[in-house]
This record gives structure tokens, sequence and C-alpha cells, in this order.
């Protein structure tokens, strides 16, 4: 869903934890009220292999504060390249 419309209407703006982080509902992409209790973490960029893409940062449940694990999770996968 966020591979074919990575900046649809019903994701967030999260730049102000990392620049071009993007949230997602996971409740909208089950299609019901109360489906879901976690948030999708993404950005658009480079794959390893040099194709454009959208790159899963993280998922965590809607309670928890994303600044520390997504930042650390984007490390984790820039230094892996």
């Amino acid at each position: 869903m966020v591979d074919d419309e990575p900046r649809s209407p019903g994701s967030i703006d999260r730049s102000e934890v990392i620049q071009g982080l993007r949230l997602l509902h996971l409740e909208l992409a089950s299609g019901r009220r109360g489906g879901a209790a976690h948030r999708l973490y993404y950005t658009i960029g480079m794959m390893p292999n040099g194709a454009p893409g959208t790159i899963i940062v993280r998922v965590l449940h809607e309670g928890m504060e994303p600044r520390y694990k997504v930042a650390r999770s984007l490390w984790v996968f820039n230094k892996a390249k």
C-alpha cells in the first residue's frame, strides 16, 4: 500500500522525527476502526541495489514514542549499506 502511493492522504509527514519520515496507522490499512493498534514508519529512498523504493523503518504500537527507536533503525539500515 505505501509502496504504491507513499504520500497517500492517510499518511502523515513525521519529518520532525527524521527528515523524510512518514507514518501510516495500520488501522487505515485494515479497513476497519479498531482493526489495528500499530503504526508503520517508512521513508522513500534508495535500496541497497541502487533502485528507488519505500523503506519500512519500524512498526510500533501506537502508544510507543518513535524518536529513538526509529532513529536507531535507520542508523542500522544505513550502516549495513
